[in-house]
């Protein structure tokens, strides 16, 4: 599973994907020189990296799939960034903070939901340090 803030939930029974790349978007700024060809670096610019994670709630004998979906927003939608594990990255974390809303797939007593995770630094941190 990955933990958020340092919690874990069970009612997230598994992860089905993990989209994203390695290392943060850059972008590089150059200015074209008439008369040369290619260009001239002028600088470049780390910015947000982003995760898309598809994972499947069940329901539980204490909690609906509509408690759950609650719970879920009040634990994942914070004011500032917090940490979070991915299972395919265990020995990272992240400052992340959810970007737009969960979207979700009901199916009666299970559903599939999916969550945008946005750093705003774009770096991964030990998490033995």
């Amino acid at each position: 599973m990955f933990s958020f803030n340092g919690i874990e939930k069970d009612y997230i029974t598994s992860i089905e994907e993990i989209d994203t790349h390695y290392g943060p978007d850059r972008t590089v700024e150059r200015n074209e020189i008439s008369g040369r060809d290619g260009a001239v670096l002028r600088r470049t610019n780390n910015a947000e990296k982003k995760w898309t994670v598809k994972f499947v709630v069940k329901r539980t004998e204490t909690m609906s799939l509509q408690e759950i979906a609650d719970d879920m927003v009040g634990w994942l939608y914070t004011e500032t960034p917090k940490r979070i594990v991915f299972p395919n990255d265990p020995d990272k974390y992240y400052n992340v903070m959810v970007e737009g809303g969960i979207e979700k797939d009901e199916i009666v007593t299970f559903a599939r939901c999916t969550v945008t995770f946005i750093s705003l630094d774009g770096k991964g941190h030990s998490i033995y340090l």
